[in-house]
């Protein structure tokens, strides 16, 4: 997909994180803010049937059926068995938009975990947090964990789990005890 011009959001590693995790979280849906062309998510959920909402103003009017086309193509390529949803507009408060699962992705609009009023719905189990390792988003991974703990911090991506006692170790990619910082503790490194 890389080849052939598809945005590359995460490290590879981080790709396969998500795989594993969505596999054994197993949601009947996942609510996404700023998910653009959601190649991520088409990834994890290969050969799953769940829904997916992508929240996301997206590329434009101009190029909306790009866009489409797009989602048809991974839809199609990862065998993605759900329901996908792409609703074209911009987010404002997390508690508007419904039902949102028990996974939240949070790939923009980190402003809104910041805000006073953010609180985490109730039945989210897992918050997938995008900070792209850069320094402006590390405030809104540090207010996330006050509301869900962090357990993974990778190069571009923040994993936040309810789950006592979820072991994270997979085969598939490498992890190793750190601490986020003096504050967060208990977490685990994804390496790249």
């Amino acid at each position: 997909m890389f080849e052939d011009g598809a945005y590359q959001d995460l490290f590879l590693s981080e790709y396969e994180f998500m795989r594993v995790q969505i596999q054994e979280l197993k949601p009947k849906r996942i609510t996404v803010i700023g998910g653009h062309t959601n190649l991520d998510l088409f990834y994890a959920t290969q050969g799953m049937a769940l829904d997916i909402v992508n929240h996301d103003p997206g590329p434009g009017k101009m190029a909306e059926r790009g866009h489409r086309n797009i989602f048809k193509k991974y839809k199609r390529v990862f065998d993605h068995k759900g329901q996908y949803t792409w609703l074209d507009h911009s987010v404002g408060d997390v508690a508007q938009l419904g039902d949102i699962g028990q996974l939240l992705v949070i790939s923009a609009a980190h402003h809104l975990v910041v805000e006073p009023s953010f609180r985490i719905p109730d039945g989210v189990d897992s918050v997938a947090m995008y900070h792209y390792g850069q320094k402006t988003f590390f405030n809104a991974v540090d207010v996330l964990h006050h509301h869900i703990p962090l357990r993974i911090y990778g190069p571009r991506l923040a994993w936040f789990d309810r789950r006592e006692g979820k072991d994270f170790e997979d085969a598939s990619y490498s992890i190793i005890d750190k601490s986020y910082s003096s504050s967060i503790t208990n977490t685990m490194e994804l390496l790249k």
